[in-house]
C-alpha cells in the first residue's frame, strides 16, 4: 500500500498505552507532540489509548480512551478469565477503530499494558505500521505478555487444556 496521498486523505491511527495528561513521562508527551505536529500539517489522526486512570471508556475529540490497560502485566488476580477479558474488550475496540477509521497508517507507540497480540490483529488486517521505539518494549514485549506466555504454556490438567482448546477455536 502506497502512502502517496495528500495530507488531507492520509487517515493514521495512532496507538499507544497511555495519552497526556495520564502519562508517566516523556514517551507519551513526545507521542503528543508528534499527534499534535501532524495534525497542524493537516493529517487526521486519531489516537487509541488506555482508559487508564478513568472509571469508564472516553471519546475526546481524536483522543479515543477505550483500552483496558494492566497495571501490572503479571498480575494474576482475576488469572485467565481476566486476562481473557480484557485481550476480548482489547480486541473488539481495535477492530472496530481499525473499521470505523480505515488507517492508512497505525503508528504504534508504546504497547506496555496493553497486549501484544493487538500488533497481530493490525497485522492480520493488512494495514501498514510504523513503530515508535525508544525503549524495550517491543523486544521484551512478546516475552513478557501474559496473553503469549499464556499460549506458550500447556496445561497440566485436563480441564485447563479443554478450557485452552475452546479459548483458541473461539478466537
Amino acid at each position: 500500500m502506497s502512502l502517496s496521498v495528500s495530507s488531507s486523505d492520509l487517515r493514521i491511527l495512532v496507538l499507544t498505552d497511555l495519552y497526556p495528561p495520564q502519562c508517566i513521562g516523556g514517551y507519551q508527551v513526545a507521542c503528543q507532540r508528534v499527534v499534535d505536529g501532524l495534525r497542524t500539517r493537516g493529517y487526521t489522526l486519531i489516537v487509541l489509548t488506555s482508559r487508564f486512570g478513568l472509571e469508564k471508556s472516553l471519546r475526546d475529540g481524536h483522543v479515543w480512551r477505550e483500552l483496558r490497560y494492566n497495571l501490572a502485566p503479571m498480575d494474576t488476580n482475576w488469572g485467565v478469565l481476566g486476562l481473557l477479558l480484557r485481550e476480548l474488550h482489547n480486541q473488539i475496540v481495535l477492530r472496530r477503530a481499525l473499521r470505523a477509521i480505515q488507517p492508512n497508517l497505525v503508528f504504534v507507540w508504546s504497547m506496555w499494558g496493553l497486549g501484544m497480540a493487538l500488533l497481530v490483529t493490525i497485522q492480520q488486517y493488512g494495514f501498514p505500521m510504523l513503530y515508535y521505539v525508544h525503549d524495550n518494549w517491543l523486544a521484551s514485549g512478546y516475552y513478557d505478555d501474559p496473553w503469549f506466555c499464556y499460549w506458550r504454556h500447556a496445561p497440566s490438567h485436563s480441564i485447563k487444556r479443554w478450557a485452552k482448546y475452546l479459548i483458541y477455536h473461539l478466537l
